[in-house]
């Protein structure tokens, strides 16, 4: 991701970049709504793989002895892990958020030419109705006129 020096993740007007999933026809890739339930399940998940991996490191830690550059690049390694993780959900969010605006966009498209149409049949109809009254009050006033 190209992040200026002031629009990266920690800043206020971070805008991370967005790709759509193409299938085999070129065309977008409707992907599947996540929910809360998704996201906190997900987060469970890398917990229990970060404990496992801890639990793993504990055992084999408890076997031998790790140098102190051995238990550096274990860190190191298992930050990485974490960053990289981060960076998908990231990357995931962000995903789901242009979605759900292009969703909303797309309705609020859909809801405009509704109103539009219902407005021109307003139109319409008012005016007809209207012509009508006129016809009424001039077959009225000749008739008044007449009958002077």
């Amino acid at each position: 991701m190209g992040d200026a020096a002031d629009t990266g993740p920690g800043s206020a007007t971070y805008r991370p970049e967005v790709t759509a999933a193409t299938g085999a026809s070129g065309g977008a890739v409707p992907l599947p709504a996540v929910t809360q339930a998704d996201l906190a399940g997900l987060a469970q998940q890398l917990r229990a793989e970060l404990q496992t991996t801890a639990a793993a490191v504990a055992v084999d830690n408890s076997a031998r002895s790790l140098s102190k550059e051995e238990e550096d690049a274990i860190v190191r390694r298992v930050r990485a892990l974490v960053r990289d993780s981060e960076q998908r959900q990231k990357r995931e969010l962000a995903l789901r958020v242009a979605e759900v605006a292009q969703d909303t966009q797309a309705q609020r498209q859909s809801d405009l030419v509704r109103i539009d149409r219902t407005l021109g049949l307003l139109q319409s109809t008012t005016g007809t109705a209207v012509r009508r009254q006129e016809q009424l009050l001039n077959s009225l006033a000749v008739k008044v006129s007449q009958r002077q």
